[in-house]
């Protein structure tokens, strides 16, 4: 790895340069339609995640409910007055 990637004897990863690649069974994006204020993400997990972040497109309140090895609900406090896109990144 040319030095870019280090580990320590804790086991900490150091990423000195590049990006870390994923693919769409850790994260991806739900479209919210106007007016909804959840949306269930579909997904087909061994495990449950500890911690799903979510980034909405829009200005509102935002959590997760109903985490389970077969996806999660995404909540909104607000509902969007046109379609929103939520990206998300789950982490076990």
């Amino acid at each position: 790895m040319n030095g870019k990637v280090k580990v320590d004897e804790k086991g900490n990863i150091s990423l000195l340069s590049g990006v870390i690649m994923g693919n769409d069974n850790f994260r991806g994006t739900g479209v919210l339609p106007s007016g909804e204020t959840s949306l269930r993400i579909e997904m087909e997990w061994d495990e449950i995640p500890k911690t799903i972040v979510l980034t909405p497109n829009y200005n509102t309140n935002i959590w997760v409910t109903e985490k389970e090895k077969t996806g999660f609900v995404i909540n909104v406090g607000t509902p969007p007055l046109e379609e929103a896109s939520i990206d998300w990144v789950a982490i076990w």
